[in-house]
């Protein structure tokens, strides 16, 4: 089958910056993707799978419901420990 270049339809027009505007978006939509699959690769951190330890030690006591208590202890593994509302 011999096709000559006249019979071929060549995109003109307003279609032709549509196509180039469309190829562009697609372009940077691939680059981006591959950017940002490189970056999540390598930036990933190593995930903790150890939980902090809390130790204790027995508060005295208490009196009353509405009496407060100190509660002392140590902790591994964390940064801030919070008991209730406050901390």
């Amino acid at each position: 089958m011999v096709c000559a270049l006249d019979s071929l339809v060549w995109i003109t027009g307003r279609w032709r910056l549509a196509a180039i505007a469309v190829i562009a978006a697609l372009s940077i939509l691939v680059v981006s993707v591959i950017i940002g699959a490189t970056r999540a690769q390598s930036g990933a951190k190593a995930i903790d799978t150890e939980p902090p330890t809390l130790e204790l030690s027995q508060p005295p006591t208490a009196t009353s419901y509405r009496q407060p208590i100190t509660v002392r202890g140590k902790t591994t593994g964390a940064v801030r420990v919070s008991v209730g509302e406050r901390s």
